[in-house]
């Protein structure tokens, strides 16, 4: 299991323009292998979309 939430400074920005707790977390839209170990998501991030990519261990 992976955790990958959204910085404090981000999720702040985003309450700041309006929006809900709900609506400023880190939802993965996009999850695709790019390797044997290698996965790529990216996420909505807060209103501030992000793409990383995990390396399994």
């Amino acid at each position: 299991r992976v955790q990958w939430t959204s910085s404090g400074a981000h999720r702040e920005l985003c309450y700041l323009k309006g929006r809900s707790d709900d609506d400023c977390q880190n939802y993965v839209r996009v999850f695709g292998r790019q390797g044997p170990d290698k996965f790529l998501a990216c996420g909505t991030n807060a209103y501030k979309p992000q793409c990383r990519q995990f390396v399994l261990q």
